[in-house]
């Protein structure tokens, strides 16, 4: 993100493939309504202002047109002007294929960012253990009203801090299969331990990715050839 003419972190991600990013919608709102050209995305290092790492300006941006804050569809598709080389890139693939059901209740995942606990970011990708739960769970017992099917409800199991600001879009990876299932969205009480959090559901929006993909390359296609 360009702000005050430097660039900033705002916000975490999950690497689609080398053309394209996911990342939360929240992450783009007003005010802070940011345009193509105002952001970059980092890759291949695990230290934030790392001098070495790769970064990729941004071609498009597609929201979900359906989203809304607390009422889900917190997903954003970010196309990169130039391709990730990811044979060189370390990372989880996405979890598309399996049944969303068995996501619900009881799995040990892992939550990667750069969530701010103190007045500065960390230097290095933080590691959050967090736990899912079921939706009915989510509700009763946290309280959480406007949580949807679109959303998943995972809890920080332990550890110095739940998630915080900065950790938002950031990927939550099955501490098992090391598959991406899901995308940070909220929560009552950022870095708080012991705290629910939302997570993006992100293979129920199988069918608008593809989509998307098609339409945004069609049309990078069609003004390459001018």
């Amino acid at each position: 993100m360009v702000e005050n003419g430097r660039y900033q972190h705002l916000c975490g991600g999950a690497i689609l493939d080398n053309e394209f990013v996911l990342t939360a919608a929240h992450c783009n709102l007003k005010p802070r309504l940011l345009l193509a050209k105002d952001l970059l995305v980092a890759a291949g290092s695990n230290l934030l202002f790392d001098t070495k790492a790769q970064r990729f300006r941004v071609r498009a941006i597609k929201k979900h047109p359906e989203f809304k804050p607390l009422y889900g569809h917190d997903i954003l598709l970010l196309q990169l002007a130039s391709p990730i080389p990811i044979d060189n890139i370390r990372f989880a693939a996405i979890d598309f294929k399996n049944s969303t059901s068995r996501k619900d209740g009881n799995l040990n995942s892992i939550l990667l960012g750069w969530g701010r606990t103190t007045p500065n970011l960390p230097k290095q990708l933080e590691v959050v253990p967090f736990r899912t739960i079921s939706d009915e769970m989510c509700v009763l017992k946290y309280k959480f009203k406007y949580l949807t099917r679109s959303e998943i409800c995972a809890v920080n199991t332990n550890g110095p801090r739940g998630a915080c600001d900065g950790d938002s879009g950031g990927p939550l990876v099955d501490a098992t299969q090391h598959t991406v299932y899901g995308l940070l969205s909220y929560g009552r009480k950022p870095c708080e331990t012991g705290k629910p959090f939302a997570f993006t559901r992100i293979s129920i929006y199988v069918n608008w990715l593809e989509e998307q993909i098609r339409s945004m390359r069609k049309l990078n296609n069609t003004n390459d050839l001018g």
